[in-house]
């Protein structure tokens, strides 16, 4: 969370490589509440869902799951919570090329991208507050994890999404499923840039 505290320097620099409204500032106790609020729908997930993660089921049934818990939380009220939403207003949500370097690009030297899960506002971009990345133990290689970084990184200096998130789950022979260890089922990090 220490870019959000530097705020002059790297928010400027957003505004320079995008040429984008800046986003809103998030006060620091607005941050813990938006942590405990992810950490407590990770965590009904985990006791509601485990299932899903000890099947190894899909990755995007439970980004499902995951969306509807965080949607439950009083922090996200005002906001939606989407799953696969592949919008930037009106036009499909694409990054430039020098901040994806991989995959296929279009005729505007941009990549279309799709994130797991985003909490916004709908045909805003001042709203912008979290976009997530998840994967799953099974499908989660060193180059994915890499590229979902990248993505993410691009997510807050061109999209103004105010938090950015990696989720890792462990599924399959990986999940535990004693309760205590609900922790040790997934790993967060919070995407600094």
């Amino acid at each position: 969370m220490k870019a959000l505290l530097a705020i002059s320097s790297i928010w400027s620099t957003r505004l320079f490589i995008c040429g984008r409204k800046l986003p809103y500032v998030i006060t620091l106790q607005a941050i813990k509440s938006i942590e405990q609020a992810v950490h407590h729908a990770i965590r009904e997930l985990l006791r509601n869902d485990y299932y899903l993660l000890e099947q190894d089921v899909g990755e995007r049934a439970i980004s499902h799951r995951l969306a509807f818990y965080l949607e439950m939380e009083k922090e996200f009220n005002d906001l939606h919570v989407d799953c696969e939403y592949n919008r930037d207003l009106s036009k499909p949500k694409k990054l430039p090329h020098a901040l994806i370097v991989e995959a296929v690009f279009d005729e505007t030297r941009q990549k279309t991208v799709i994130p797991d899960i985003i909490v916004h506002k709908r045909g805003r971009h001042d709203d912008n507050l979290i976009v997530i990345e998840m994967k799953t133990t099974t499908n989660c290689t060193h180059e994915g994890y890499e590229f979902d970084k990248r993505k993410l990184i691009a997510f807050r200096q061109c999209l103004n999404y105010s938090h950015a998130l990696f989720l890792k789950f462990n599924t399959g022979s990986k999940f535990e499923t004693v309760s205590s260890a609900q922790v040790s089922n997934y790993s967060i990090e919070w995407i600094d840039d």
